[in-house]
């Protein structure tokens, strides 16, 4: 029996991928579950350099009602309204409210944990390195901001400190250690000190390698203050 003739002029099409912004941590809302998704305005907002012809606008964050099918697509018209990823989890709880405690499951996705969820509240995905965003300064006027600023450099020169003890200066003293086991191999066969290196730290390359013996081998009046 010959199968029907595809009408011309009807292309196929295939099916989509799934999206990216589907993400859910195991296992996947179903049934009666509500989903509701967070996010960070990331919407272009002005032309390319040179020809930018609009301010740039303060990025909040916001939350839209979804579900778990994959090529779910963020609405246009999700209102950005909330400074800090904190903020927009509470708002999308506080949509979801005539259904707390109902059995069913409140999946907040790309939320975070607050305070006072509901005991069916669940949170999947995370915002990721935008976690700590706050648009609650754009609120802030030239000195406020400029105070926040001198208070973010000191914090930084901080946290730098501390990952300098707690990590450069152990990982150069590593990379010593190996230089050291490298030098008893039989000359006569060992291979070149950094292609061995590269073989017994891989995911530590020469130039970082370099820097963090150098950084372990500073004299103490010169080691980080």
């Amino acid at each position: 029996m010959k199968r029907p003739r595809r009408p011309r002029g009807v292309r196929r099409v295939a099916e989509p991928p799934p999206s990216s912004l589907i993400n859910f941590s195991e296992p996947p809302p179903l049934g009666d579950d509500h989903v509701v998704r967070v996010v960070f305005d990331d919407r272009p907002d002005w032309p390319p350099h040179p020809v930018r012809t609009e301010p740039h606008k303060p990025r909040r964050w916001g939350y839209y009602p979804s579900h778990a099918i994959a090529g779910d697509e963020v609405p246009s018209d999700v209102e950005y309204r909330y400074n800090t990823v904190e903020a927009a989890t509470t708002g999308a709880l506080q949509y979801l409210k005539p259904y707390w405690d109902d059995g069913s499951a409140l999946v907040i996705h790309n939320g975070v944990w607050v305070s006072n969820m509901p005991a069916n509240a669940v949170i999947t995905g995370s915002p990721g390195y935008r976690a700590r965003i706050d648009a609650g300064l754009y609120d802030m006027g030239l000195e406020q901001l400029q105070a926040l600023h001198l208070q973010s450099e000191r914090q930084f020169e901080a946290q730098a400190k501390q990952i300098a003890i707690n990590y450069e200066i152990p990982l150069g003293q590593l990379v010593h250690a190996f230089c050291l086991t490298w030098e008893k191999l039989p000359k006569e066969s060992r291979p070149r000190m950094h292609d061995w290196l590269d073989g017994v730290m891989p995911r530590v390359n020469k130039r970082r390698r370099q820097r963090h013996l150098r950084t372990s081998a500073l004299p103490k009046s010169r080691s980080p203050a």
